[in-house]
């Protein structure tokens, strides 16, 4: 995925790297690449997103916290 910040400042975090990205910046998100953002500015954080091809319907999004939880209830139950 692409994104292109359009207004405010964020923090991004693309596999474990951390970025300040501002208006007219862009940043890539490849196939597997666990990213986030934050909002670090005072205002609104607005960017534009693309992905192509487009993602199914169903299943198309994957949160850490939800592996995390998953790990965490296997290694308690062995």
């Amino acid at each position: 995925m692409t994104y292109l910040i359009i207004e405010g400042v964020a923090e991004a975090t693309l596999d474990g790297e951390r970025y300040w990205l501002e208006p007219g910046d862009l940043a890539w998100a490849g196939i597997g690449c666990v990213h986030g953002f934050v909002n670090a500015g005072q205002g609104p954080l607005r960017w534009l997103e693309t992905q192509a091809p487009q993602p199914p319907s169903r299943h198309s999004y994957r949160f850490t916290r939800d592996w995390d939880y998953l790990r965490l209830a296997l290694e308690e139950g062995s």
